[in-house]
C-alpha cells in the first residue's frame, strides 16, 4: 500500500513539475515586450502596425527591404496648440527611428494630434495617416512607397521628391492638394482625385509620373502661376479629363505625350499657356460656350493640324496658335482682332477665313507662314481695305489671293 501511495505521489509531483516548466517556457517566449518611453517622454502611443510584407531585417538602402520598427519605441515630438490639440513635428533620436510601415499616432501626451508638420526622417516605406489629422505636410522621402490618408484628412502638401511613391489613397474628405504635394514623384503613374476636392496648388503634380488624370467637377481654384501649374511638365501624361468649369494657366504646359483631352462644356475661357508645348496633341474639341482663348494657349502644339473655334469666341489673344501645324482656320464671327503672333511660324498654314467683324490685324499675326496662299473674307474689297493691318510680319497675308464674299463653308 505504501509503495502504491509513493508511486502515485511521485507521478503527481512529476506532473506538477512538468506543468510549471511548460508555463515558464511559454512566459519566457513572450518576455520581449516593447519598452515604455522614458520617464521624461510622453507615454501615449498607438498600436504597432502590421509587419512589413518584406519581412526583412536588412539595412539595405532599398526601400522595399526596410524593416518595420516597434512603434511603442518611437518617441514622437509635437508642438502644442492653444486649443489642447497638438501638431506632430518629428521624432526624438533617443528613441527608435521610424522605419517600414508606420501608422502615425492619434494622441501624444494626452493631446489629440490634428496635423503633421515636418519630415519624420527615417526609412518609412508606408505611411498611414489617421483621420484626426486635418493637415498633412511631410517633406518627402525617397523611401516612401505608399501613402494612405484616412477619412477626415482635408489637405496635403510637400511630399515632393518622393521618387519611390507608387500608391496614394486619398479620402473623400480631401479638400486641397497644395504646394508641391507630389512634385517630382516620378513613380506615381495614377491617382484617384475624389469629388469634393476643391483646390490644386503650386506644382501639385508637376514633373510626376502620371499617365492619366481626371480633375473632378468640384475643383474651383488653383494656387499657381506660370510654370508652377499643377500638371506642368508631366512628361508621361497622355490623357486628361476635365470635369470642372475652372482651369489653371499653364495647367498642362510642357506635357509632350498628351494626346487626349476632354473639356467640360461649361468652360468659358482657356487660360494662358494651358496647352503650350503639348507637342503630341493632334486635336481637341473646344467647349461650345467658350468666349476667350488666352495667350499662347496652343503655342507649340506641333501635332495640332485643325481646330474648330466656337462662334461664341470673341477674343483670341497673342500667339494662341503659334508654332502649330494648322493647315486652315475659320475665325469666328464675333472676333474683333487678330492679335500679334496669333499664327506666327505656322509653317504649313495655307488658308484662313476672316469674318467681317475683324477690324485689326496686329504685328506678326501671320509671320513666317510661307504656305499661306488664300484668304477668304466675308465681305468685299471696300471693307477689307479699311481693316487696320500691320505692316510688320504680315507679308504673306497681304500677298495671298483674296476671295471676297466668302462663307466658312469655303474652307470646310
Amino acid at each position: 500500500m505504501s509503495k502504491k501511495m509513493d508511486r502515485r505521489n511521485f507521478l503527481k509531483l512529476a506532473g506538477t513539475t512538468a506543468f510549471a516548466v511548460s508555463v515558464t517556457s511559454v512566459l519566457g517566449g513572450c518576455s520581449e515586450v516593447p519598452d515604455a518611453p522614458s520617464s521624461s517622454s510622453p507615454s501615449a502611443s498607438p498600436e504597432p502596425p502590421a509587419p512589413s510584407s518584406s519581412g526583412s531585417s536588412s539595412s539595405s538602402s532599398d526601400a522595399s527591404s526596410t524593416p518595420d520598427v516597434e512603434q511603442s519605441k518611437i518617441i514622437w515630438e509635437t508642438r502644442n496648440n492653444d486649443d489642447g490639440t497638438a501638431v506632430l513635428t518629428g521624432y526624438d533620436s533617443n528613441g527608435a527611428q521610424p522605419m517600414g510601415v508606420i501608422t502615425l499616432p492619434e494622441k501624444w501626451s494626452g493631446r489629440k494630434i490634428v496635423e503633421l508638420d515636418g519630415n519624420l526622417g527615417g526609412k518609412i516605406t508606408k505611411m498611414i495617416v489617421p483621420g484626426c489629422y486635418k493637415k498633412v505636410h511631410y517633406g518627402g522621402s525617397k523611401y516612401l512607397e505608399e501613402l494612405i490618408l484616412n477619412e477626415g484628412v482635408e489637405s496635403i502638401y510637400e511630399f515632393d521628391g518622393s521618387t519611390s511613391l507608387r500608391n496614394v489613397q486619398l479620402p473623400s474628405t480631401i479638400k486641397s492638394i497644395g504646394y508641391k504635394a507630389f512634385l517630382g514623384c516620378t513613380s506615381l503613374t495614377s491617382i484617384n482625385l475624389p469629388e469634393g476636392l476643391e483646390s490644386l496648388g503650386w506644382h501639385a503634380f508637376s514633373e510626376s509620373g502620371l499617365t492619366t488624370v481626371v480633375v473632378p467637377s468640384t475643383v474651383v481654384s488653383y494656387n499657381s502661376y506660370n510654370d508652377s501649374a499643377p500638371f506642368y511638365d508631366c512628361k508621361n501624361l497622355a490623357s486628361a479629363t476635365i470635369k470642372c468649369s475652372v482651369l489653371s494657366q499653364c495647367m498642362f504646359e510642357a506635357c509632350p505625350q498628351l494626346k487626349s483631352v476632354s473639356l467640360n462644356d461649361t468652360i468659358l475661357e482657356l487660360p494662358y499657356k494651358i496647352f503650350r508645348d503639348c507637342s503630341a496633341l493632334p486635336a481637341i474639341t473646344l467647349p461650345e460656350k467658350l468666349k476667350r482663348l488666352h495667350g499662347e494657349a496652343f503655342n507649340g502644339c506641333k501635332s495640332l493640324r485643325s481646330i474648330a473655334i466656337p462662334e461664341t469666341v470673341s477674343v483670341i489673344d497673342e500667339e494662341v496658335f503659334s508654332r502649330t501645324s494648322i493647315q486652315k482656320i475659320i475665325l469666328p464671327n464675333n472676333l474683333k482682332k487678330i492679335a500679334w503672333g496669333t499664327f506666327e511660324e505656322c509653317s504649313i498654314l495655307q488658308a484662313v477665313y476672316i469674318p467681317l467683324s475683324v477690324n485689326t490685324i496686329e504685328n506678326d499675326a501671320f509671320e513666317n507662314c510661307p504656305l499661306l496662299k488664300d484668304v477668304y473674307y466675308q465681305s468685299g474689297e471696300t471693307q477689307w481695305v479699311h481693316i487696320n493691318i500691320s505692316d510688320y510680319g504680315n507679308t504673306m497675308l497681304k500677298a495671298a489671293a483674296m476671295h471676297y464674299y466668302s462663307s466658312p463653308n469655303s474652307l470646310r
